[in-house]
């Protein structure tokens, strides 16, 4: 019985691993499927089972599986590390004590989420520009009397169920402009951001271009279609985009979807890969549950360069916030 056990526990561990490896293998295919697609949502947080694993085979002294094992280890791994490293334009920014934005995007679960609570935040975060999705009147309202005197610019679009948008701004608002051909309608607009670093005749504003994003979900849409056709078309939208752009918000995809990473290319960057801010994941995070998926992400466009980027919870949500200090270039 003892040596059926062990053996068990052997097949167990290799499973693990070895699925683990099937998923950090999936980040590089064309997934389309809604159980493909959720399944590999989950890879960096599989490394966590699978570390475990591995050390059950040590322990086993199972000496080639071990081998096998941290070689899958060290592959999986490898494809995260990235998200931990500063760039070189980020680290050469960051030397600058001028930050010219600071920008926070918050899914407020149908509006339900606490409007004092995210008050809060964006007065101790200093925040700039807060882009909001998943927002109702009634929710839009409140937020607005909360940051009338902090943010006293707004564009908003209420929605219902898991849609609405809203950019709220310390600086003013220009071209104002509702994107059509998405699931869940955006908002876009030109933030005139004071130029402090300017030289003598040179303007005194830079337009930085803000869209308040919100892709359809890969579940509970007939399918993974919806989800895919709303990232592609904001693709569309940011390689068309002439001048500076932050698309900030809920994509409903995080770095293991080739989806997602179809975005940045064309010069677009992650603010949080920018500074080396790690994965942050920011969903499921209502009370009792462990985030396991960074949806929610801040899109750099020309220009810009990602500086500080970190999460901060919101009580009535089931998504955690994303702040980014954002530099220029």
């Amino acid at each position: 019985m003892a040596g059926d056990a062990r053996r068990s526990v052997f097949l167990a561990a290799v499973t693990v691993i070895g699925g683990v490896g099937v998923l950090h293998l999936g980040r590089n295919l064309r997934l389309r499927s809604r159980a493909a697609v959720s399944a590999v949502t989950l890879a960096p947080a599989s490394l966590l089972p699978a570390a475990a694993a591995e050390l059950v085979l040590l322990a086993g002294k199972r000496r080639t599986a071990a081998a096998v094992g941290a070689a899958t280890l060290a592959y999986c791994a490898a494809a995260h590390v990235p998200a931990y490293r500063r760039t070189p334009r980020s680290a050469l920014r960051g030397r600058r004590s001028h930050v010219e934005l600071t920008v926070m995007t918050a899914n407020l679960l149908y509006g339900m989420a606490d409007p004092d609570a995210l008050t809060r935040t964006v007065e101790r975060h200093d925040v700039d520009v807060l882009c909001v999705q998943e927002v109702h009147r009634q929710a839009l309202d409140a937020l607005a009397a909360r940051l009338a005197d902090r943010l006293p610019h707004r564009l908003v679009l209420p929605g219902t169920r898991g849609g609405g948008s809203g950019i709220f701004s310390r600086f003013p608002l220009a071209d104002r402009r509702y994107p059509s051909g998405f699931g869940f309608p955006p908002v876009m607009a030109d933030v005139l951001v004071p130029n402090t670093l300017r030289r003598d005749g040179g303007p005194r504003t830079r337009t930085i271009s803000v869209l308040s994003f919100h892709g359809k979900a890969p579940l509970g849409n007939g399918g993974t279609r919806p989800w895919s056709q709303d990232l592609a078309h904001v693709r569309r939208l940011m390689t068309d985009h002439h001048g500076s752009l932050i698309v900030a918000g809920d994509f409903n995809a995080t770095r293991e979807h080739w989806q997602f990473r179809d975005l940045l290319t064309g010069g677009f960057t992650d603010a949080a890969q920018d500074a080396g801010a790690g994965l942050l994941p920011t969903y499921p995070a209502k009370p009792g549950n462990v985030p396991l998926g960074c949806l929610d992400h801040v899109l750099l466009g020309r220009g810009l360069v990602g500086l500080d980027v970190r999460t901060r919870s919101q009580p009535g949500s089931d998504h955690r916030a994303v702040i980014a200090r954002i530099g220029t270039e």
